[in-house]
């Protein structure tokens, strides 16, 4: 049951990513840092406010063994929202959606989730390198209805 709802998940992420061949990185040993390949698949325009604002939609896949994470992102100016699942091989994994916004390289975004059936919330860092995407990691703690890094200055991307 899990595996169907995660390839209906896998081809909703994708859907949006359809007009191109989509890289992939894949490893046998744990890269430092987890860098998965971006291929940008189109972009669109849209109005805020009365103003015509390009949107770009880019796709992420990263395979480690038989763990896989995906990532579909949409940035429109510095508004960013998305697709991110992580599914880890024999394990339940985190599927849902994030919204925030792009300071530079920098994308930070709460990300909401069902993972072991329960709905969490999550703020999410991820740095933007070329045509990689990278997501930090570090402690998280709890605060409010959400986890949070405690110390976003010492995330490892």
């Amino acid at each position: 049951m899990k595996k169907t709802i995660f390839k209906i998940a896998l081809m909703a992420a994708l859907a949006g990513c359809q007009n191109g061949a989509n890289k992939t990185a894949t490893t046998t040993t744990p890269p430092p840092p987890i860098e998965p390949t971006a291929t940008a698949k189109g972009d669109s325009m849209s109005k805020a406010a009365g103003v015509m604002v390009k949107s770009d939609t880019m796709c992420y896949q990263y395979n480690f063994k038989k763990d896989v994470s995906l990532v579909k992102l949409i940035v429109s100016g510095d508004d960013v929202k998305g697709d991110y699942h992580w599914h880890p091989d024999q394990k339940d994994g985190g599927h849902g959606t994030f919204k925030g916004k792009k300071v530079g390289n920098m994308i930070t975004a709460d990300w909401a989730y069902t993972i072991e059936g329960s709905d969490q919330i999550e703020t999410i860092v991820f740095k933007l390198e070329g045509d990689k995407l990278m997501k930090g990691e570090g402690e998280l703690v709890e605060k409010g209805d959400k986890l949070v890094p405690k110390d976003a200055s010492k995330l490892k991307f």
